[in-house]
């Protein structure tokens, strides 16, 4: 399960977004097919704090523009992609899970926040 929090007003929502049904499926996969060692599961559509917050406001009616981007700390660089690869996963063919977009999308409307 992913856990999302929101702001309404004065107090906080977290609450998170049921995907058993996604992990059950690659889980039984990878029982299924004895696989050994490492296997990266996630989704591949990188995206980054700023880009899924201004993704959010606007989902929900807000103004995405409200929404500032930060600088990183001095030194504290971050790679230009720094998202798991899933080759070993697409080498079995297991789908992987769906784009983060879609599911806060899917989350946001079945938690009735917009």
């Amino acid at each position: 399960m992913f856990v999302f929090g929101v702001d309404c007003g004065d107090h906080r929502r977290c609450c998170g977004i049921p995907d058993e049904d996604v992990w059950a499926r690659i889980l039984y996969r990878l029982v299924e097919t004895r696989v050994h060692g490492v296997v990266h599961v996630a989704a591949q559509q990188g995206i980054t704090k700023y880009r899924w917050a201004t993704d959010i406001a606007g989902i929900t009616g807000l103004d995405p523009s409200l929404i500032r981007p930060t600088e990183p700390a001095p030194g504290g660089g971050r790679p230009l992609r720094s998202w798991l690869l899933d080759h070993g996963l697409c080498d079995l063919h297991i789908p992987p899970p769906r784009p983060v977009a879609a599911s806060t999308e899917d989350f946001l409307r079945q938690a009735a926040l917009c």
